[in-house]
């Protein structure tokens, strides 16, 4: 279908409102702020948060390395804004 006019677009997602309706699926917000303070707490539960088990467990057991742990508080970061962004 068509849609209704250029200007009529889902707030949610952002997609194009038809003649015969719209739905879409709502998705979780992540908070970057959060993802940043699990990781740098407790290694890899940043990722966990995220939903990125293996990434996490990967941080987790690499953390004694300062390098592994400083990207793990980064990458929590990084991975929330881009889920909130892209759904992914």
């Amino acid at each position: 279908m068509a849609p209704v006019s250029a200007d009529v677009f889902c707030r949610s997602c952002g997609g194009p409102i038809t003649a015969g309706g719209h739905s879409c699926v709502l998705r979780e917000i992540k908070n970057p702020g959060v993802a940043m303070l699990l990781s740098f707490l407790i290694p890899g539960a940043g990722q966990l948060y995220n939903g990125e088990v293996g990434k996490g467990i990967l941080v987790l057991l690499t953390c004694w390395l300062l390098i592994p742990y400083i990207y793990g508080i980064i990458d929590a970061w990084r991975t929330a804004q881009r889920i909130n962004r892209y759904g992914y």
